[in-house]
């Protein structure tokens, strides 16, 4: 084997082959022929500053493209067009709304005289808001001065009224009573239908106002604007002390209170005048009476609380009549009976005291007044009759006389204390001053 090795040498060929690695023939300092790239890679490994993959990009000749223009377009031009003048427009939009919405360009009007919309809106409104204002004061007077006739008249027509439905009225003056009913009712309605008129008007005013757009608010505010200017007027009189000045500024507040007076408003709105009967027309009166304020009405409402004495004096002779037949026959010294001979009235005191005698001739003086004090306890004026004291003296001749004091409560459904009245404490001397100025 040895010797085949020896002797059968590997033929060494006349041409070897080209190394692959072309570093290790850089080592063997031959240089292959390489392309490009390589060349490239290798000096993008051995950090070359130029670190270009592909070869540089070849150079466009543009002298070909000189002269050359695109080709017009009417859509372009059309919509260059359009945006400028969008564009112009918005522009315009937002200095003229500016303008209009503050003080921003507020030069620009007084340079050019350019009107301020928002600004002059509001010096319309004010304007607006003033005038309706004065017309509302003019109507709120109107229907005051109205319905203080109507309290004046009142009084008149709830006085004949009673008279002539009273039982302790003659005759006579019944009839004028009721002859003067006709009359005053006519007057009365005058009264009703000017304040009626003046208060169901719609007292506000449509204003460029997006707060008020709703009926009821727009109302409130004009009824709020009405109250302060009365407020302000009031207030310019109320340290003068000149009967004038005192009744204007009594004016100013009474009419102040009618504003939202909704119950009186609703009386007038809601009443048929023509369609009222006497007596609905008394309680319709009492009614309204009761909720104006005026000094017409504060009066009427002291006159209310008066008691008719003459009716209560009736009650006592009907009663007395039924415990003594004769009592209204003027035989008191023949038959006997009951005669009074004074009548105390207490009206502070809810009181009254009768004094007088009785006279029998069979001695039975006490049974005639446990009578007469029954009769007095069953009526629906009196409560609490009593004599505290009796005595009886003379003879069967001349008859037995006993002499009475009788107290008697009037009751409250027919009695009002004076002091009750609204005017509250010193009622005289309000009464007074109410009527020193008017």
């Amino acid at each position: 084997m040895a010797e085949d090795i020896q002797t059968n040498p590997i033929p060494i060929s006349p041409n070897p082959p080209k190394e692959i690695n072309p570093l290790d023939s850089a080592q063997a300092g031959t240089v292959p022929e390489t392309s490009s790239i390589v060349e490239n890679i290798v000096a993008t490994e051995t950090g070359e500053k130029d670190a270009r993959i592909l070869e540089l990009a070849p150079t466009i000749d543009t002298t070909l493209l000189k002269g050359l223009k695109p080709p017009k377009s009417v859509l372009l031009e059309f919509l260059k067009i359009f945006f400028a003048v969008l564009l112009f427009l918005s522009f315009a939009s937002v200095i003229f709304f500016t303008s209009q919405m503050g003080n921003t360009f507020s030069f620009i009007e007084s340079v050019y005289k350019y009107p301020n919309i928002t600004r002059d809106i509001s010096i319309q409104n004010t304007e607006v808001l003033t005038l309706q204002t004065d017309l509302n004061l003019l109507k709120l007077f109107k229907a005051n001065s109205y319905l203080n006739q109507l309290s004046y008249y009142t009084d008149s027509y709830i006085n004949n009224f009673q008279n002539a439905n009273s039982m302790t009225t003659e005759e006579s003056a019944r009839i004028t009573a009721n002859e003067s009913l006709a009359g005053i009712r006519n007057l009365l309605r005058e009264s009703f239908m000017g304040a009626r008129e003046n208060l169901k008007e719609n007292w506000s005013a449509s204003i460029l106002d997006l707060n008020l757009t709703d009926e009821t608010v727009r109302e409130n505010y004009y009824q709020t604007e009405l109250e302060n200017k009365l407020t302000q007027k009031a207030s310019e009189l109320a340290t003068n002390k000149e009967k004038e000045a005192v009744k204007e500024y009594n004016n100013y507040l009474q009419a102040k209170l009618l504003i939202r007076n909704a119950e009186v408003k609703n009386l007038l709105m809601g009443t048929d005048f023509d369609a009222l009967s006497d007596k609905d027309l008394y309680v319709f009166l009492k009614n309204i009476n009761g909720k104006v304020i005026n000094n017409m009405s504060t009066i009427q409402k002291i006159k209310d609380l008066r008691i008719r004495w003459s009716d209560v004096m009736n009650e006592i002779d009907l009663r007395t009549m039924k415990a003594d037949k004769n009592y209204q026959n003027n035989t008191y010294d023949l038959t006997g009976g009951i005669r009074y001979t004074s009548y105390d009235f207490d009206k502070f005191g809810k009181k009254i005291s009768i004094v007088g005698e009785i006279k029998k001739f069979d001695t039975k003086n006490f049974t005639l007044i446990s009578d007469l004090l029954d009769n007095l306890n069953s009526s629906d004026f009196f409560g609490g009759a009593e004599m505290k004291s009796f005595s009886k003296s003379g003879s069967i001749e001349e008859g037995y006389t006993s002499s009475i004091k009788i107290t008697l409560d009037l009751k409250d459904d027919i009695y009002l204390k004076f002091s009750e009245i609204s005017l509250g404490e010193n009622a005289e001397a309000k009464i007074e001053d109410i009527l020193t100025t008017n």
